[in-house]
């Protein structure tokens, strides 16, 4: 336990690095913020789940708890993190109910919520536990309950690794980016490239940091060398490197198959600030 605390420890020390598309864009949060109108509306008493400690989506249901008395149920296994998470939120926004407790057995009632919602929740899951997952969301929410979740997948693609490396590096030195974007965006296209190449669907941040050591390796001396040195020694010092953290993906295709025997697809809504929003849509599920 003592680990797994030094890593959301880590997290929330490092989260305020995160930026698009390690954090929610604009047009993420605008999704969301229409979807979950459409679903709760404007009806009093509904019950809401929120997996996870992602303080933009606390922020953005603190409203359904203050004018229509949702109640809001905050599910994370770990209390350093969710209390961490609460440091990037106003602490009069603070109104739901912490439940310490695994997504795959919460141990909450049948039947019981009106809307599950939560960032990115299925690629922090290996996929062998995936139909657990799906079967414990659909087995708390009522009949007519609905799931909220950006979701990621690989797309296949004919793109070398050195060749998204070198573009993101040619961009920094344009100044395209800041250098904070440029980690971000070459983790998640890295990630995204690495798991299309190879059909791994178990990734992690070692893997892309020998395919950066690598083509380092082969550049000649120069600026885009030292460009790429920085890089690197960034990803050596980042939370996700030094715990071993792992995401879990599939295709398009392999995505919504298994999710299709557990919820209706509603609604599979993209971003369009920023560049792997054709891998992240956010989906509006309901449960069949």
């Amino acid at each position: 336990m003592a680990k797994k605390n030094e890593i959301w420890q880590k997290i929330h020390k490092e989260y305020v690095k995160l930026v698009v598309p390690n954090r929610m864009s604009v047009d993420d949060m605008k999704i969301y913020a229409r979807l979950i109108k459409i679903v709760l509306k404007s009806k009093k008493g509904q019950n809401v789940m929120l997996m996870g400690s992602t303080p933009e989506l606390r922020r953005f249901l603190f409203t359904y708890t203050r004018f229509f008395k949702a109640t809001i149920y905050c599910v994370d296994s770990s209390r350093v993190m969710y209390k961490a998470m609460g440091d990037f939120i106003t602490k009069g926004d603070l109104q739901e109910k912490f439940i310490n407790a695994d997504w795959l057995k919460t141990g909450l009632p049948d039947d019981f919520f009106d809307l599950i919602i939560g960032d990115e929740v299925i690629c922090n899951v290996p996929i062998k536990d995936h139909k657990k997952l799906f079967k414990e969301v659909s087995r708390v929410s009522k009949s007519s309950g609905y799931w909220i979740t950006r979701h990621n997948f690989y797309l296949s693609n004919k793109i070398k690794t050195e060749d998204i490396v070198l573009e993101i590096v040619d961009d920094l030195t344009e100044k395209k980016y800041s250098f904070q974007e440029a980690i971000n965006y070459i983790f998640i296209l890295l990630f995204y490239n690495l798991a299309a190449k190879n059909k791994k669907h178990c990734l992690n941040q070692r893997q892309e940091l020998k395919e950066m050591e690598k083509i380092y390796t082969s550049l000649k001396p120069g600026l885009k060398k030292e460009v790429l040195k920085e890089l690197i020694r960034n990803f050596k010092e980042d939370w996700q490197t030094s715990f071993n953290y792992y995401w879990h993906v599939l295709s398009k295709k392999e995505s919504e198959k298994e999710l299709k025997p557990f919820f209706e697809m509603k609604e599979v809504l993209y971003a369009h600030d920023y560049i792997t929003a054709g891998n992240s849509p956010i989906y509006l599920l309901k449960k069949k």
